[in-house]
């Protein structure tokens, strides 16, 4: 008969055996990707929802927006940090700052507070309809005629 084997050697063996089946499983998963795939159907469970944010679609014009302006209205006067942000209306944090930046302060609808913490600027209120949130539209430049050198 074949040697007594250890307590130790069992367990390890117990450990790796538990380890192939997992790659044996994801292995049945990759071939069944690979067979869809070629078979020009949409493999199942690979496709994620957009999380959702209240009432507001994305995709809409002014979706960020409003999400943005519902997050830092509902903060108060203290104003939220991006990252609470980002997770609360379920956006990435880099989006938040750029909009915060490249829209925000510059139209005034945003306060910086601290270093990463914003808030609605003291002169719109808490109680502004989002309608009245709108950008606004840049004005009219006239042009003049240029003049000849003599």
């Amino acid at each position: 008969m074949s040697s007594p084997t250890s307590t130790a050697t069992l367990r390890s063996l117990l450990a790796l055996s538990e380890k192939r089946d997992l790659i044996i499983a994801e292995l049945k998963l990759i071939d069944a990707e690979i067979d869809a795939t070629l078979k020009g159907a949409p493999v199942a469970g690979k496709t994620k929802a957009r999380p959702k944010v209240g009432e507001v679609k994305l995709g809409r014009r002014g979706a960020v927006k409003e999400m943005i302006v519902a997050g830092l209205r509902e903060a108060g006067e203290a104003g939220i940090a991006v990252q609470h942000l980002a997770k609360k209306i379920g956006l990435k944090p880099q989006n938040i700052h750029t909009w915060l930046y490249t829209t925000g302060k510059k139209n005034g609808l945003v306060k910086a507070v601290g270093r990463g913490i914003y808030r609605l600027e003291e002169a719109m209120g808490a109680t502004t309809p989002i309608s009245e949130l709108k950008a606004p539209k840049p004005a009219k430049v006239r042009r003049t005629a240029r003049r000849k050198k003599s």
